[in-house]
């Protein structure tokens, strides 16, 4: 059955906020407004990459049930794009916007920025800009503005969480290791990320895949499962490590007589799938074909992400 996300969330627009006075330590209650589905706005953000990516996000955001008018922006955080998603919103008359950030992880420069950018902290992110810019001040002005700039919102705004860890993807995956192991209880998974640039990140990124891979273990008896982030955007003393460690992790279960499945843990087709297939090529494993879209419970996490950002209107 269809799990309700509004149900999942609370009735958000029911309850009464309790607001503590700093002041005088004395409780107040302020209503939440009550507005209807036609008055809310969703920004969401992804990264974008090329048609068939685009449009697996574009059919996500479509599933989502509700009258709420709906823009998504494609990009790596840029202030101008998010700005003129925002004013497309307001322009039609909503009386607040929710944004959904469809990342994968919160676990990144890139997102640290775009959290700066939203307004959500009062410094950009110094590797960023320096990934975007070069550190250069001269030659990169235009872009260099759009990194360091904040959007302005005129309407209350609520801004929800990347997936992170998440019950739904969890689902998705248990589908996708049944496809891809076909009832081999022998097989060994390997989990394959993009993952982040530094080394506290990819830790946090891990934590998170390890997550994933404890609900496989329980569900699967007899099959291993194993995260890995090959760090695509790392320099080369960086990226190549991590895909050593990835090859001769494969090669170690293949050794032991294992049959290997390569899962890319992707949010849509179109977009990393060919780096994982040059890590892999001689490895001697399968290589599923499927990333995380398209599957409805990403419509289903956005329906939820919706409303419990409602309860945090700014």
């Amino acid at each position: 059955m269809r799990p309700d996300p509004k149900t999942l969330a609370g009735i958000v627009f029911s309850l009464c906020l309790i607001v503590v006075s700093s002041a005088s330590g004395a409780y107040a209650l302020e209503r939440a407004p009550v507005l209807n589905d036609s008055e809310i706005g969703v920004l969401v953000l992804a990264h974008g990459a090329g048609p068939e990516w685009n449009k697996a996000v574009k059919d996500t955001v479509l599933g989502v049930s509700g009258g709420y008018k709906k823009v998504i922006v494609f990009g790596m955080g840029d202030a101008a794009g998010i700005q003129r998603g925002i004013d497309k919103l307001e322009g039609t008359g909503v009386k607040a916007i929710v944004v959904v950030p469809l990342f994968l992880s919160s676990h990144s420069e890139m997102y640290r920025n775009l959290e700066y950018v939203l307004g959500l902290r009062e410094e950009p992110d110094v590797l960023f800009w320096m990934l975007m810019t070069g550190g250069e001040e001269e030659g990169h002005a235009e872009h260099q503005m759009s990194v360091t700039k904040q959007v302005k919102f005129f309407v209350p705004y609520a801004v929800a969480s990347a997936i992170d860890y998440e019950p739904f993807v969890a689902a998705i995956l248990v589908e996708r290791a049944a496809e891809a192991t076909r009832g081999t209880k022998d097989a060994s998974v390997f989990l394959l990320a993009h993952g982040p640039i530094s080394a506290e990140d990819n830790k946090l990124w891990l934590g998170d895949l390890n997550s994933y891979t404890a609900v496989l273990s329980a569900r699967f008896p007899g099959a291993k499962f194993f995260a890995h982030t090959f760090r695509d955007d790392a320099p080369p003393f960086i990226k190549e490590p991590a895909v050593r460690n990835i090859q001769d992790a494969i090669k170690k279960e293949k050794e032991s007589g294992r049959e290997v499945v390569v899962v890319p843990y992707l949010l849509a087709p179109g977009g990393r799938e060919d780096e994982i297939k040059r890590i892999t090529e001689n490895c001697g494993c399968a290589l599923y074909p499927k990333t995380l879209l398209p599957h409805p419970n990403l419509s289903w996490w956005i329906e939820r992400e919706i409303q419990a950002a409602l309860s945090r209107l700014r």
